[in-house]
């Protein structure tokens, strides 16, 4: 399996990298190149190159990050950028209690993964921040600045420090909001565009890509509501989302719920909700799930919200039937012995016999069907992709077997793994 893994890794990258560019990196690369000839990397506000796809929105001080890849050609600078997201991936795996191969495997050739490294976005870095965070989560120092980082890099990633605040973490709570406090007037200090200027830009961002995802607003826009009421519907449920989180860490007195519960709760309430973002369902996953399952589920539910960025037929089926080899290796089924094979019957005939099992299969046929015969370029409906991005985790937290009781005092690599 190590030698399957490692030979097929550069063909792996090699095939996805190549089929499209780093399109958000070099976002950065672009903004990162202008700040050092001291030029605004923002575009003129009111124009369509604010929601372009292709222009600089971030905060100022996040283009200096970039700076060291400007030593670098943009072709170069495209390939170790894609070398250091797919390494932060595979060490936020680890960190987070990941050790079986075939379950780095099942991570990787999921879809939701794939697109994020595919298109140079900063997510594999925030999955790194909250992985680090995770590990060393009795350091305060690192765990407020880690999130703190995160959250200024990304405003839909400021919950995350309701996670300090509901495991009683009051330090690290107070470090986090301190240190966002210093990176956001040094930002709008040193930004040639003012405060009102920018959060001018992120409104008319907002207001048009938010209409383009499938964030939660958006879903609920869609039934008929008006924007207000669609806001004041995502606040009801996000403070309602708060409350179960904090009943399930005084239920079982263990921080993964937590955690899991406030990633989750950054992709409900974001107004802009791309494909992208959704590589941090791995660590929501991750932190709920028994540890061997966790890839299976991951990878299962990320081929149902997004296919990769032209992948073609041949690469989907190639790593739909990886997928499934990987998954009866995790579970270690061996179909070569006799009892696993009856097993395995025995499964099936039970499966069949449900309504459920078999209406879940029918609907995922179809979906996969009609993508392979659209080349891949049809998505699920918004109403699908919701359902399956928010009930279901929500119901694993609440249901997925025993979540045995934990001590906030454990050493951090006893409860990393949840089964």
């Amino acid at each position: 399996m190590v030698l399957m893994f490692v030979a097929g890794l550069p063909v792996y990258i090699w095939y996805f990298s190549g089929r499209v560019n780093q399109s958000d990196f070099l976002v950065f690369y672009s903004a990162a190149l202008g700040v050092t000839h001291h030029l605004s990397p923002y575009p003129a506000i009111g124009t369509s190159a604010v929601y372009s796809g292709s222009s600089f929105v971030y905060p100022y001080l996040s283009a200096y990050l970039f700076i060291p890849f400007t030593f670098l050609s943009r072709s170069q600078a495209e390939h170790v950028y894609v070398i250091v997201s797919l390494a932060s991936i595979m060490c936020s795996l680890w960190l987070l209690g990941l050790r079986r191969i075939c379950g780095y495997s099942m991570f990787l050739i999921a879809s939701t993964t794939i697109v994020s490294w595919q298109m140079g976005t900063l997510n594999p870095l925030f999955m790194l921040c909250i992985a680090l965070a995770w590990k060393y989560r009795h350091k305060a120092m690192l765990v407020g600045v880690l999130i703190a980082l995160v959250g200024f890099a990304k405003l839909f990633l400021v919950p995350l420090v309701l996670w300090m605040l509901i495991s009683r973490r009051y330090y690290a709570f107070l470090i986090s909001i301190f240190t966002l406090l210093i990176l956001a007037v040094t930002s709008t200090v040193l930004s040639p565009l003012p405060l009102f200027s920018y959060l001018r830009l992120l409104l008319e961002l907002s207001r048009h890509e938010g209409a383009s995802g499938f964030s939660t607003l958006q879903l609920i826009s869609s039934l008929g509501f008006s924007l207000h009421e669609s806001e004041f519907i995502v606040a009801i449920t996000a403070l309602l989302f708060v409350i179960f989180v904090y009943q399930r860490h005084r239920a079982t007195n263990s921080e993964a719920p937590v955690l899991a519960g406030v990633v989750a709760l950054s992709l409900i309430i974001t107004p802009i909700l791309w494909s992208s973002y959704l590589l941090l369902l791995a660590v929501i996953i991750i932190l709920i799930v028994p540890v061997d399952w966790a890839g299976i589920v991951y990878a299962a539910l990320s081929w149902f919200i997004v296919t990769p960025d032209r992948a073609g037929f041949a690469g989907v089926t190639l790593l739909l039937f990886f997928a499934a080899f990987n998954s009866l290796a995790l579970v270690r089924v061996n179909l070569f012995q006799p009892s696993c094979r009856d097993m395995v019957r025995t499964k099936m005939r039970l499966s069949a016999a449900s309504p459920v099992v078999v209406g879940f299969l029918a609907v995922a046929a179809a979906i996969l069907l009609a993508t392979a015969l659209s080349d891949f370029k049809l998505q699920p409906t918004v109403d699908l992709q919701m359902f399956l991005l928010f009930l279901l985790p929500m119901a694993m937290m609440s249901n997925f077997g025993p979540i045995r009781p934990r001590l906030t005092s454990d050493p951090p690599d006893k409860i990393c793994r949840n089964h």
